[in-house]
Parts: structure tokens; sequence; C-alpha cells
């Protein structure tokens, strides 16, 4: 509420007080004249905001109570407004409710019924009929015919704060030697702001600024979100080891893989995205692999992707209907063939797509939550390309989803012109950390790379006094093989916690900042240390067997 101080003065002095100065907003005694807008605020997050609406907006939003786009966007809703389809989508962490403009139906978690309350444009600014929400709304609203506002309060909005005054006098400063700007006789609600000097800043239901004593106020309020929540997501005491399987085939032999000690998810990469009308294709998909996975005690996340295809993901994402396919096929997968969770893993997505990738994902989250599938998401370490990192709003889908999966790799990609690590600890630490600022921790899952790469440099024939540099993909079963026929010498790196090979041969300087048991150990230690929710390797068939143990160890020290 820090920011009431200055917002809630600036918006009273233009916004109200445009009408009738400041000096006369002691009292509700003054007569004014009928003013060409209306106006509507509202409380919500730490902000008091305005919207202006015509006269005749004013009277119907006031008798019907309807709530505007900007308002339950504060409250936790996204919302996507289709214009070729006609379609209003809303969603928050377990609401998603569609309007269909044209067939004038409103859809509330998939029940669909006649719309009796058309979303209301004004501005282009829509508003929604309270009574759509049910009774866990519980909005507060205060018009002042007089003074022709009429606010909105959310009583329970994201750290605002009500609470009320029994009885003393509203200051104009925070000082009792200053003027009175009103006296709060009898029970007042009030909108708390910043204590000055023993006074605390308030705004009356009567939308009347200025300063009451501290010890008048009863204790404030702190308040959440728009709905009673109906489903919560239960996170357990055991730390998530979840692997990725790369499947290239339908039903791969599964009695080659070896035991994998401490591992309790398993991730196929068994569907796409199909087309952009949001079909799927899921041919890979294995009952016998489900099966095996159940037995072994893993629990089972396929992960669906997009197929790293961005004009495709673009054309899907912005259309309501592709969206509705996607997510109820999805679901009548999961459900058919008895997955545990879903890992979406949506890459190279055009930067413009970044608000529509975050509705995708509030909606698919919302529909699987209401049947128990867990819900987990792929992204980038922040930073990088608009295509591969900043097309993700981590805050917001941090938000919805139950889990987030940091790629917390490539440090340095295969076609990088320079050589380096893949994940070096100091890079891997820096960049969760920098996450850590905006998705809580029990929601991260650190992913960690079993893998590495060679690198050759030849001088440069192009450029003076640089290296050409080349990679390919080392895995590290692969290093292990190398290590039996070749004797090479590590360097221990400190910072990085990895070893670094160096060597030239055939005029080719070649290195390998390794990727082994000690490395996967310090980036384990980092996730428990951090209370994270856990670690995911990619991929499954990389890893030396060792590795299983040391992320066991590490996770539940």
């Amino acid at each position: 509420m820090k920011k009431a101080l200055g917002i809630v003065l600036i918006i009273i002095l233009l916004g109200i007080g445009a009408f009738f100065g400041y000096r006369y907003m002691k009292s509700m005694d003054i007569e004014v004249e009928k003013a060409e807008l209306y106006q509507l605020l509202y409380v919500s997050g730490e902000d008091i905001k305005q919207v202006d609406l015509s006269t005749n907006a004013y009277e119907q939003l006031a008798t019907k109570k309807y709530i505007p786009e900007t308002l339950l966007k504060d409250l936790g809703f996204l919302m996507n407004y289709d214009e070729a389809e006609n379609k209003i989508s809303l969603v928050s962490y377990d609401t998603l409710m569609r309007y269909d403009l044209n067939s004038q139906e409103l859809s509330y978690d998939g029940n669909v019924t006649p719309m009796k309350n058309p979303p209301v444009q004004v501005s282009d600014i829509f508003y929604f009929a309270e009574e759509d929400f049910g009774d866990g709304a519980n909005i507060g609203w205060y018009v002042n015919d007089q003074r022709k506002i009429l606010m909105a309060l959310n009583n329970k909005a994201d750290y605002s704060k009500s609470s009320t005054v029994d009885k003393g006098q509203l200051y104009a400063e925070p000082s009792n030697q200053s003027g009175i700007n009103a006296k709060l006789d009898g029970y007042s609600n009030v909108f708390v702001g910043e204590t000055v000097d023993g006074f605390v800043e308030v705004v009356t239901d009567q939308l009347i600024h200025g300063y009451v004593e501290a010890p008048l106020l009863n204790e404030a309020k702190i308040y959440q979100t728009i709905l009673e929540p109906k489903l919560i997501f239960t996170y357990t005491d055991e730390p998530v080891n979840l692997t990725w399987e790369a499947v290239y085939s339908r039903n791969p032999n599964t009695d080659k893989i070896p035991e994998m000690k401490g591992l309790n998810v398993i991730s196929p990469t068994w569907m796409s995205l199909a087309d952009s009308e949001g079909n799927i294709n899921s041919k890979l998909v294995s009952q016998s692999y489900t099966k095996w996975a159940k037995d072994k005690g893993y629990e089972i996340w396929p992960l669906i992707s997009n197929d790293f295809k961005p004009e495709r993901t673009s054309n899907f994402l912005r259309s309501t209907s592709a969206r509705e396919t996607f997510i109820a096929e999805l679901l009548n997968i999961s459900l058919d063939n008895g997955f545990d969770g879903i890992n979406i893993d949506f890459e190279n997505v055009f930067l413009e797509d970044k608000d529509a990738l975050s509705q995708f994902v509030a909606e698919l989250s919302q529909t699987l939550r209401q049947h128990d599938l867990t819900v987990s998401m792929d992204v980038t370490v922040i930073g990088g390309s608009d295509n591969w990192s900043r097309c993700y709003d981590r805050a917001v889908i941090g938000h919805y989803v139950d889990y987030l999966m940091i790629m917390a790799y490539d440090q340095y990609w295969a076609a990088s012109p320079v050589s380096g690590p893949v994940a070096a600890y100091d890079w891997v630490s820096t960049k969760m950390d920098e996450i850590l600022q905006v998705v809580p921790a029990h929601k991260l899952v650190l992913g960690m790379p079993t893998y590495m790469r060679i690198w050759k440099e030849t001088p440069s024939l192009e450029k003076a006094n640089a290296m050409k540099a080349k990679s390919e993909t080392l895995s590290m079963n692969r290093l292990a093989r190398l290590m039996e026929e070749t004797e090479f010498n590590f360097i221990w790196d400190e910072k990085g916690q990895h070893y670094y090979i160096g060597y030239i041969k055939d005029n080719i300087l070649t290195k390998i900042w390794v990727e082994n048991g000690k490395s996967i150990r310090a980036k384990t230690a980092y996730a428990r240390e951090n209370q994270l929710a856990g670690v995911a390797t990619w991929r499954r068939g990389f890893e030396t067997q060792d590795i299983w143990g040391i992320i066991e160890e590490e996770l539940n020290k």
C-alpha cells in the first residue's frame, strides 16, 4: 500500500477534485451540477484506479453492478477477446468462463447456459455482471449518486486492506491541528494507506480522503482473490525428481531401461500440436510404457510440445475454438490413458504472443486441475532471445501451473560462435536467483543437463586474432566410454563446479566443460538449499548410472 499515498491523492485531486475542488471534499452536503462524465473508481492491489463512463453506462452499471475487465485482471483473471470469433475468455486459477457473444451462451467451467447478462463494452473496456461469478464474488459496491461516482471494492483483492473506524475525525493532513474533512461517527468503512506520524491515510466508502489517528483504526484485513478457491493443489514434502524420456518409436523397449533410484516422475515426449486448429499428434502414446512406469512407482506426466513452430503456434493461440479443441482432446487423452499430469513444452514462440501463451496455459491448467492432473511447464531462464526466452511471462505462468520447470541450459548453445559450458554452477545459480524473485520456490523445478559439448576450435580465416568454434553434443555415458580409450587431464573449476578438459590434437584445440555426478550434485544441492520443488534431468539415456543415487541423496539430505 506504500504507493497509495501518492496514487490516492493524485486520483482524487485530478479525478474527483476536477469537479469539486479539494477544499470542497469535506462533507457530503455539497450541491454539484450534473457532470458530463461519470466515474468508476475501484480499489485493487496497491492502487485506486479510475475509469470514465458515459451517463447511460453509469446508470446501467450502477444498477446491474458490472465489473470492469481491468478490475478482474488485477484480481487474478486473464482475459482474451477473440474478435474474429466474437468470444471472450476469462480464466483464474480455478475458474474458466467463456462468453460466446454470437450464440449468447456462457460456459462456466464447461457448463453451458444461456447468457443472462451479456458483457457491456464502454470505451473499449468490457464489463461483466457480478452475478455471473456466483456467490463467491464478494464485491463491495459503493454508489455516491451526488458525486456521480460508483466504487467497486473487491473484498479479497491482493494486498488491498480494508478496515473500520467506530468514531473520530477525518483530518485533511496527518495532524489533529489540520482541517477536518469529515466526522466519522458510527461504523465507517475505510480503505487503508500509509501510516504517517501516528496517523493512517484512508479513503472512506464515501470516497473522502484524509487521515485518522492510528489507535482509532480497527485491525486491517488483507484479502487475496476474487472468488472463494474451489481447488487448491496440495504440495507434498517429497521433492520432484523427474526425467524426460525422448521417444522416437511407439513402444520403446523398457526392459533395457536400468533402475533409476529415487526417480518419482517420468515425462515421455509423446505429443505435439499438429496444426493451428488445435488438433494433437498423439501417435507415440504407449499404454505399455505407461503400465511399465506405473509398475515402477513413477508418476507419468507426458510432454506435449508445439513442435517449435512459431507461425502455427501463433495462429493456434489466437483462436478460442482452437484452444478449446486442444484442451478437450488433451484432457480425453490424459484420462483415457491414466496420466498423472502433463508437461507443457511450448518453445520458439513469437514475443507478440506472450500474453496469448499465458492465457492458453491458464485455460489448460484450470481445466486439467478439475480432474486432478498435475500441470507443469518448461521455460528457459530469464534473458536471451525474443522467441526462446522473452516470450514467457514467468510470473503469470508460474501462478497458474503447479510446477514451472526451468531449463537451466544451454548457457552456450550448440551454434554459439564462442565455446563454453552448457550449465556452469555460477551461471545456473545466478539465473535461478533471478527467477526466485518472480516465482515462489515451491513451484520451481531445476532442470539439469545430462550432456555437455565437445568444442573444437580452429583459427578463423575471416577475422583477425579469433577462433572459430564448432560443437557436437556429448552425453555423460559417451564421455565415460571415451575415458576408457583416452587419458584426459581433468581440471576442476571451483566457480563453475565442474571439470574442464582441454587438449590440442591435429592442430585443433578441443575443449569440454564436463557434466558428471559432481556437477549434478552441486546443482541438486542448490535446489535443496533454496527449497525448490525438486529437479529434472534432460534426458534419460544420456546419464551415467551414478547420478540417480547422487540426486536422491542430495534432495533428501
